[in-house]
């Protein structure tokens, strides 16, 4: 009877969370699809699976009834399964998160170890390979048991190297977080796998990959409070947390911060004469437009979306001649985009910048105040052709 409490417990504790992740991933999917968010919910119903398969099989182990050794090999290949194709389905999604092209062929070399799995697991209840299930109903592992566990650490920790790979590479401190968090995943499953192995008998992985999971899902929410979901750049929220952080760092006086704020010209006139679809179109160009200007430094600087259709970008410590490359790239970068236009405006922005030393919130608030008088200045002298709109 304690038996069957414990894999009803462990595993329904598992199915709940999941699900309850998947009804979240589920709004998520109806109002910003993606395809990360699609292989994610797919890791998720694969976990389910599994545990509802071990959850089976556990109760019914060592009990004799017709049909009994069929459920229970059903259910063993069911499960065994759904965790090599858990650590598949993370190996992909990882991908996504970190924006790799993946070409057909290196897709079928992944999809390779898992037809010879399905083969090797799906006749095993023949052959034993893998598991066998004996006439007391009783799970009992195959001498081939470690092809299976190979090709589950396979796919984890290629998921690993290439995650690692990625952080080596990217400068940028926001994504480098983003990636960093990719890399907790593995670790859940792989240390519950080694105590399964270990001490056979357990049942504990399907308890990682929901830990996983959650984990990640987690990270996901919380880098979905601090982002702004038109442009995909920083919030408000996620502005005020950086500046947090800079002021509980800021001991020295050193630590100037540099304020270039920005909006969108004549932005009203462009939502009124087109229409706010149109007027979401130039706040996503203007965007890239930013995103472009500071590419040469964009482990120094944090661009967000202040509101409505000003911009602000923030740096510590910036030199002058790398501020004003930046306002010159803007304005550079915004006459390259217009001239290879074909709408029926053009994108212009106002913009003020300030320099100071800041000590506590009030320093920052007389930043921002001054780098916004200098960009009233700038539109009252900023000269844009009545052709533009």
């Amino acid at each position: 009877m304690s038996r069957i409490i414990y894999y009803l417990q462990t595993n329904m504790i598992c199915i709940i969370v999941l699900l309850l992740i998947e009804s979240q991933l589920n709004y998520m999917k109806r109002n910003q699809f993606s395809t990360s968010v699609m292989i994610f919910n797919r890791l998720l119903w694969t976990a389910v699976i599994s545990c509802t398969s071990e959850m089976i099989s556990g109760i019914i182990r060592g009990s004799v009834f017709p049909g009994a050794i069929i459920i229970n090999s059903l259910c063993c290949i069911t499960f065994i399964l759904s965790i090599t194709f858990s650590s598949y389905f993370w190996l992909c999604y990882t991908f996504t998160r970190i924006n790799h092209r993946v070409s057909r062929k290196k897709v079928l070399l992944w999809k390779l170890p898992l037809i010879i799995i399905i083969v090797l697991v799906t006749t095993s209840p023949f052959t034993g390979l893998i598991f066998t299930v004996d006439s007391h109903n009783m799970y009992l592992r195959g001498d081939k048991i470690y092809i299976h566990w190979i090709i589950t650490w396979f796919y984890l920790i290629s998921s690993t190297a290439v995650t690692i790979a990625a952080l080596r590479k990217e400068k940028n401190r926001i994504k480098r977080n983003d990636i960093k968090a990719l890399l907790l995943f593995a670790v859940p499953p792989a240390l519950t796998a080694i105590v399964q192995m270990r001490f056979y008998g357990t049942s504990l992985t399907q308890m990682g990959i929901t830990i996983s999971c959650l984990i990640i899902f987690l990270i996901g929410q919380s880098n979905l409070i601090l982002t702004d979901s038109l442009t995909g750049l920083n919030n408000r929220f996620g502005l005020n947390k950086f500046l947090d952080n800079f002021i509980s760092s800021a001991h020295s006086e050193e630590n100037n911060l540099t304020v270039i704020l920005l909006d969108v010209d004549k932005f009203k006139e462009i939502n009124d004469r087109f229409g706010h679809t149109e007027g979401d179109i130039a706040l996503q160009e203007m965007t890239d437009i930013l995103r472009a200007a500071c590419s040469y430094l964009r482990e120094k600087v944090f661009i967000c979306r202040y509101g409505g259709d000003e911009f602000l970008i923030v740096a510590n410590n910036l030199p002058e001649s790398s501020r004003n490359m930046i306002t010159a790239s803007i304005s550079s970068e915004a006459e390259k985009r217009n001239r290879n236009r074909t709408g029926s405006y053009t994108l212009n922005a106002s913009i003020g910048t300030a320099t100071a030393l800041c000590k506590d919130q009030d320093d920052i608030t007389k930043l921002i105040a001054a780098a916004d008088q200098n960009m009233y200045e700038n539109k009252q002298t900023h000269y844009i052709p009545r052709n533009s709109i």
